[in-house]
């Protein structure tokens, strides 16, 4: 309780209320001599003398637990009858903090979350301790962004001292996240499993497996088996998927052998989903992939691989995620399309949590952001009328566990065993998408504005290579992707061989082979054609083409890691020889052909060209994976329109991007599902200009900076929430690159101020820091053409967060075209003196990269304007040398630890710091099955798999 502040229990005062729940009150407590500040539990309780010595002795145990991912208990105590526990302070919050209810949080950041838990528990399994309470508010996040498992015990202690029998018969822990047998009052290790099983779930589709009231829920983990995850979230990986489900098996006995066994399993499996490299060992190819279709390559869903039925996972079966071009991103700054939150949302309630003596509803310690709203799925539920009997079943199982048999509750009606059989949909359908401007050209590499053009190239060309919705690469035109196992790339990097399917035809019918691919890289560095992007094709010295034309191989003049994702999807794909070979480089651009391709060699072929109205495009019969019944779809229309809120109102379209600054208007939408990716590739920072002599010679300021600003404050501002925590420039969707234990800043405006402070920066009258004549003050500015991603808000909050510490920021905005020209290209920073109105200071714009981690065009020394877009004007030569050593390295594993030294430059120099990680949402029509976009490509990522019910859009 909040009178409790002030007291002293033990050598701590009580400081401030960190939270509350179902069997403790937590406190910041800080000693009364060394300033030393801890969490103080105080439990619900009190004591008689024997019930005292009971907590004296199970706490006692409790603290002997010592371990790198356990919350540490320093000293325990019961004072006048009250007994608490002085534990770590975790200055971070917790998981649920992170990741709210109804987010979807990344797979990799779920391994490693998961990872470092399991640890925990399996050393506390080998100690004889049960945890009975594994949920993300007991999962703390360290210091350094480290996860640490909380209340160890907690509950069993909360029992022992409620005058119960310590024997465990009693039912403790939170409903949501039990185990059977621990409702039944029997619980062991493997009920710690199942726990950290419903978490993991939770973390990856947005909700817990079962929901309902207390009865309700109690009586599905008893009986009924968790719903899909694949049907929530049909981008999921089947190997992951399996995973889960056998850890939340009834039977204990069913489970991994260990929780340990649990993460490692998991890990696997995400490994397999996540990287190209580890899906087979060394050198081995799977049985007939020279002629299977990329969907049998293990990351692929199986369910699309063969005919769609009735059963295959539909676009409103899907949950929301938690989810100017620089050479080496080949992408320009984007601004992502997010939706916002809705007004007035309120958090949820609370979860369950069952004690000896009632079903108490706790406060969570660490006060959530609003989640995101979560699709409905079609599940079975627990019928109302059956309340009754469900709690009288509950009753008896939780009294003696007599019960709680499954074929019990058959008997009863409460679960159907019936299996209803599917039936083959019929394929088919015409699906138009909404684009709200117009492609430059619908020829590969031939619009710089990408966009538009690159989901066209898409579904009009077949690329060597093509990128899931995971950001997994995968065979098209060619055979295999290209690894140093297979003897497709050489050890160095300078050698790379693309071996080419047989059988491949343009839809003219001539064929489609590596002259094809040798014609286009040399076309794309003709400076007459004008090719959005050459990076790379410079360093190729010369081109072999084997006597069947199937395999070319790259010689180049210097190792370039990047290589293959310069062939990633269409808009990268080659180009037909025969035709555009007849016609000036300088021509091609120009012809009919440049918005009416007439030779194509993608799932689909042009049948209607007009431009700035609608683009139609019907079934190739010439794709090479058309006797698989591919593409479903028989026609696909994009509509070029700004008024896609006017054809969702109507119905006249399927898909169409979201303005998440009416997000309120699309979820009225009636027959429409809200989806994003998984994962994300964009990062939103701010840059620093080092050509502003204060911030480019105080590292102390930019340090200081970093841990004043409020990342989770941000997080929350973005419209929707569609974004994650990240502070490195390498997303969740970049492997190697994206580092989920990086050593993010820690939110401490306390410790920011101290670091000025020390280092003489005193405030002045106006409250802003000076030293020495140079004042803290800055002009902070962003592009004001669009507020997709609640932007203008973290301007606010920022400039609110430094203003706090004594930093000035004076917001002054420019349209898109200024700011990412002659702006931030001209340099021009304030005096040491103060902001100056018109001058570049801080910067914050969103960047983003493709499907290799190459991140050396952002803050390279070569650079910086005019030969390159490092805004920053930082130099740094030993950064340098590490983009040389991961720009020559493609083993995936080496690459990551240079990454990792990279990204220890970022976060101990401070050129720039990462905000947060967007999403890009879009809206998709109810009933239409396969819509998987990618956070590379965009939506028509897999659009060959598309299809509608009943063969009707």
């Amino acid at each position: 309780m909040a009178d409790r502040l002030g007291q002293q229990f033990g050598n701590y005062r009580l400081v401030s209320l960190l939270g509350q729940g179902g069997y403790a009150e937590v406190y910041l407590g800080q000693h009364v001599r060394f300033k030393q500040q801890t969490a103080i539990k105080v439990l619900h309780a009190y004591l008689s003398g024997q019930e005292a010595e009971r907590f004296q002795h199970e706490a006692e145990t409790i603290a002997t637990l010592a371990h790198p991912s356990i919350v540490r208990v320093f000293d325990f105590d019961v004072q006048d009858g009250v007994p608490f526990l002085v534990m770590d302070y975790a200055p971070n919050g917790s998981l649920r903090r992170r990741s709210p209810r109804g987010s979807m949080v990344p797979l990799p950041q779920v391994v490693s979350s998961v990872k470092q838990v399991a640890d925990a528990l399996q050393y506390a399994h080998e100690q004889k301790f049960i945890h009975r309470d594994v949920k993300p508010e007991n999962m703390l996040l360290g210091r350094h962004q480290e996860v640490l498992l909380s209340d160890f015990g907690l509950a069993a202690l909360a029992h022992s001292t409620s005058s119960l029998s310590a024997s465990g018969q009693g039912t403790v822990g939170t409903i949501a996240y039990m185990a059977p047998e621990q409702i039944e009052g029997h619980p062991r290790a493997a009920s710690d499993q199942y726990s950290l099983g419903v978490v993991v779930y939770e973390w990856l589709c947005g909700e817990r497996p079962f929901e309902g009231s207390v009865t309700e829920v109690m009586v599905k983990h008893l009986s009924m088996p968790p719903p899909s995850l694949r049907e929530r979230v049909p981008m999921l990986p089947a190997e992951v998927e399996q995973v889960v489900l056998r850890a939340l098996a009834k039977d204990p006995k069913a489970r991994f052998a260990s929780v340990a066994d649990f993460a490692e399993a998991l890990e696997r499996a995400s490994q397999v989903a996540l990287s190209p490299t580890m899906r087979l060992p060394s050198g081995q190819t799977p049985v007939g992939m020279a002629a299977a279709p990329p969907s049998s390559v293990v990351g692929v869903l199986a369910s699309q691989a063969g005919t769609p039925t009735e059963a295959t996972p539909s676009a409103d079966q899907a949950a929301f995620p938690q989810l100017a071009g620089s050479p080496g991103s080949l992408q320009p700054p984007a601004d992502q399309v997010t939706p916002p939150r809705q007004p007035g949302e309120v958090a949820p309630a609370p979860d369950p949590v069952v004690s000896p003596t009632s079903a108490a509803t706790p406060v969570p310690a660490d006060v959530p952001l609003h989640p995101k709203p979560v699709i409905p799925v079609h599940k079975k539920g627990v019928s109302r009328t059956t309340v009754g009997l469900l709690t009288g079943l509950v009753v008896l199982v939780i009294a003696g566990g007599v019960l709680g048999s499954l074929s019990l509750l058959v008997h009863f009606g409460v679960i159907d065993t019936r299996i209803s059989a599917t039936t083959p949909a019929v394929r088919g359908g015409s699906w138009t998408l909404d684009y709200p401007a117009d492609a430059a050209s619908l020829i590969p590499n031939g619009d710089s504005t990408a966009g538009p053009a690159r989901v066209m190239d898409q579904a009009l060309y077949l690329p060597l290579f093509y990128g899931d919705s995971q950001g997994v690469i995968h065979p098209g035109a060619a055979a295999e992707v290209p690894s140093v196992q297979k003897g497709g790339i050489s050890s160095g990097a300078k050698t790379w061989t693309f071996h080419l399917r047989p059988h491949l035809v343009w839809s003219d019918g001539q064929p489609y082979d590596a002259r094809d691919v040798d014609y286009t890289w040399k076309l794309w560095l003709n400076p007459k054609f004008g090719a959005a992007n050459t990076l790379g094709l410079n360093l190729i010295t010369s081109v072999d083409v084997s006597a069947d034309y199937l395999t070319i191989t790259f010689h180049l003049k210097q190792p370039f890691a990047p290589f293959l994702a310069l062939w990633v999807d269409g808009g990268s794909a080659p180009l037909p020889a025969h035709h555009f070979g007849r016609m000036a480089p300088q021509a091609i651009l120009k012809s009919p052909d440049n918005l009416n391709p007439q030779i194509t060699s993608g799932p689909f072929r042009m049948r209607e060209s007009v431009p700035g109205d609608h683009y139609t495009l019907v079934r190739n019969p010439g794709y090479y994976r058309a006797g698989e019944g591919l593409p479903y779809l028989d026609k696909v229309v994009f509509h070029i329109t700004d008024a896609d809120l006017k054809d969702l109102q109507a119905g006249t379209v399927d898909t169409a991007g979201v303005n998440p600054n009416q997000l309120q208007v699309y979820q009225r939408f009636v027959g429409y599902t809200l989806t994003a990716p998984l994962t994300s590739s964009d990062y939103e920072a701010l840059y620093f200009n080092f050509h502003n002599t204060v911030l480019a010679s105080h590292l102390e300021v930019r340090q200081a900076m970093a841990m004043a600003i409020d990342h989770q404050a941000l997080i929350a501002a973005v419209p929707g929430g569609f974004a994650t925590r990240l502070c490195t420039d390498h997303a969740s969707a970049m492997h190697p690159g994206y580092e989920p234990l990086a050593f993010c800043p820690i939110f401490d405006p306390v410790a920011a101020n101290k670091q000025l402070e020390d280092n003489g920066w005193a405030k002045g009258q106006d409250g802003v820091r000076a030293r020495g004549g140079q004042r803290l003050e800055f002009e902070y500015s962003t592009s004001a053409t669009f507020d997709n991603i609640g932007r203008a808000s973290a301007e606010v909050i920022i400039q609110r967060n430094l203003r706090a510490i004594g930093i000035k920021l004076d917001i002054q905005n420019y349209p898109r075209d200024k700011f990412f020209g002659p702006f931030l290209s001209g340099g021009k920073a304030s005096p040491p003196t103060g902001a100056v109105a018109g001058r570049y200071d801080i910067a914050e714009w969103d960047n983003g990269l493709l499907y290799d981690p190459d991140d050396s065009s952002v803050l390279s020394c070569d650079q910086i304007p005019p030969k390159g877009q490092n805004f920053t004007f930082y130099c740094n030569h030993a950064l340098d040398a590490l983009y040389q050593q991961e720009l020559a390295t493609v083993d995936p594993g080496v690459r990551q630890q240079i990454f990792n030294q990279i990204h220890k430059v970022y976060l101990t120099d401070f050129p720039f710091i990462v905000l947060y990680s967007p999403l890009s949402p879009s809206i998709v029509r109810k009933g239409t099955h396969n819509y998987q976009p990618s956070p590379f490509e965009g939506e028509t990522a897999n659009i060959w798999e598309w299809w509608c019910d009943h063969g009707k859009c």
